[in-house]
């Protein structure tokens, strides 16, 4: 995929999106507070985080899940878009890895 046609899937995006529920799940997604929740999660954990997020940046999960392995990827929030590939293959691996393990 080209940087040309990447830009272009990003510009419709923003374009097409009604922001006001977007807007209203960052409200929310702000005031809850899950780092106490997150303390109690016992099973294998996939933390992937986003380089130049600067709407939850890295750092916000730092030490959040006990034993959670983390992976940061060269993108920003929309790292689905930005990155879907790395993405992808992140959660792939991560999964049979966690297959390979139980079988």
């Amino acid at each position: 995929m080209t940087n040309h046609t990447l830009n272009g899937i990003i510009e419709n995006f923003i374009a097409s999106t009604d922001w006001r529920p977007v807007e209203q799940t960052i409200r929310v997604d702000l005031s809850v507070d899950v780092r106490e929740y997150a303390t109690r999660i016992k099973t294998p954990t996939l933390l992937i985080t986003a380089k130049h997020d600067q709407i939850v940046p890295p750092a916000y999960s730092q030490n959040l899940v006990p034993d959670a392995k983390t992976l940061e990827l060269n993108s920003g929030h929309l790292i689905f878009l930005e990155k879907p590939v790395e993405l992808a293959s992140a959660i792939l691996s991560f999964c049979q890895r966690q297959a390979g393990a139980v079988s």
